[in-house]
C-alpha cells in the first residue's frame, strides 16, 4: 500500500488520492495508539494527516536486525514525525533522507513514556 503511495508522488503530488489510499481503519487504529493526539485539536488533524502522507512518500523506512517495518509500525512513525513540524512542513527535515527502527527495550526516564512515543534520554 506504501509503495503505491510513493509511486503516485512520483509521477503526480495528488494529496486527496494519497490521503485516500491509507484505509480509514489504519488511520483511526495508529491514532489509537498516540494517545498525546487527544491534544491536538480538531482542525488540525487533517493537516497533520496530509504532512505525514507527504513524509510518507518523501523519506524511506528501514528496519535495522530484523526489524520489520509494517504499514502501520510507518504511519505511526509519520505521524510522530510531523506533529512537532505541523505548522513549518516537511521543509524542517529537508536534508534528512531516511528512517532507521530497530527492536529494542529502551528505559526512559521521562515522566511518562508509551511504546509508540519517541523518547530522549535512553538508556539501552
Amino acid at each position: 500500500m506504501l509503495k503505491i503511495l510513493k509511486r503516485w508522488f512520483v509521477r503526480k503530488p495528488d494529496p486527496k488520492r494519497a490521503l485516500s489510499a491509507i484505509p480509514a481503519e489504519l488511520w483511526r487504529e495508529v491514532e489509537a495508539g498516540l494517545p498525546f493526539l487527544d491534544y491536538l485539536p480538531a482542525a488540525l488533524r487533517p493537516r497533520l494527516r496530509a504532512l505525514a502522507v507527504e513524509f510518507l512518500a518523501a523519506k524511506e523506512f528501514y528496519g535495522a536486525r530484523g526489524f520489520c517495518l509494517t504499514d502501520k509500525i510507518m504511519l505511526t512513525i509519520a505521524l510522530e514525525a510531523c506533529l512537532p513540524i505541523l505548522k513549518r512542513g516537511l521543509a524542517a527535515y529537508r536534508g534528512w533522507v531516511g528512517w532507521w527502527s530497530m527492536p529494542v527495550n529502551l528505559l526512559c526516564r521521562a515522566a511518562t513514556w508509551t511504546r509508540t512515543a519517541w523518547c530522549t534520554n535512553t538508556t539501552m
